[in-house]
């Protein structure tokens, strides 16, 4: 009984250990390289909406942009997750005030180039967080944030979603690259739709964006694939030194 004990907690305590694996960097770009003008072409970038989005190069870093027609950017077949426990996006989006629309939208889309969630903000109404169909999961701002009231800046945006416990979070820096980070808001696959949960269905990015001042940057995707702990190589061992006792009590 004590063998059999130390089996299963062995077994438990790797599937908590194997989560803490180090992420690796699954897709990143900085438009860097990329020719001022479409970025439809690019990097494996197509036209979704209208014309889709522009490249510039300006101030140091070169950037995607809105050209005024309200275009769309996708990239597909960029991700593949099927083996991922834990997904952490970043993405630097460039706030505006004064319009009505959507300034900045970043979506995850599946293989057929169907949003699965998107997140952006509009000013009058602060972040905006869309489920793959229906109405907005969440709209507002965070107690103290002055991401669009500030002007013209960058800010990373973070998503956070773990496959295996349905959890998710979308976080915004004060200021790109600062690294601190606060929440605006928690979601799981009941508010953004089942198709979340299933890996394989992140597999494309979309830009989307109208004036020049609707902007992004260092796109950063990470993911943490569980490997084999310690303790669960422990605990099969203590399982099979179980499983040959047993069999030998019964000859």
């Amino acid at each position: 009984m004590r063998i059999t004990t130390l089996a299963v907690v062995a077994v438990l305590f790797s599937f908590t250990t194997a989560t803490n694996a180090a992420a690796s960097l699954i897709y990143s770009e900085d438009f860097e390289g990329f020719t001022p003008g479409s970025i439809n072409g690019q990097g494996g970038w197509t036209a979704e909406l209208s014309d889709g989005l522009d490249i510039a190069t300006g101030a140091g870093n070169t950037v995607a942009l809105g050209d005024g027609t309200n275009g769309a950017s996708r990239r597909a077949n960029t991700l593949s997750l099927s083996n991922v426990r834990r997904v952490t996006i970043e993405v630097d989006m460039r706030q505006t005030i004064g319009s009505p629309n959507f300034q900045n939208i970043f979506g995850i889309q599946n293989s057929a180039g169907d949003d699965i969630f998107r997140i952006g903000s509009q000013s009058g109404l602060g972040y905006r967080l869309l489920p793959d169909t229906g109405p907005d999961f969440f709209t507002g701002n965070i107690t103290g944030d002055d991401a669009l009231t500030s002007g013209h800046q960058f800010f990373t945006h973070r998503i956070e979603y773990d496959f295996l416990t349905d959890t998710g979070s979308w976080q915004v820096s004060r200021q790109a690259g600062d690294g601190l980070f606060s929440t605006i808001t928690t979601f799981t696959s009941a508010d953004l739709g089942l198709a979340i949960l299933d890996p394989a269905n992140w597999t494309g990015l979309s830009l989307r964006a109208t004036s020049a001042s609707d902007q992004f940057d260092n796109i950063n995707i990470f993911g943490v694939v569980p490997e084999p702990s310690t303790g669960l190589l422990l605990g099969f061992g203590l399982f099979g030194l179980v499983m040959r006792r047993k069999t030998r009590s019964r000859v």
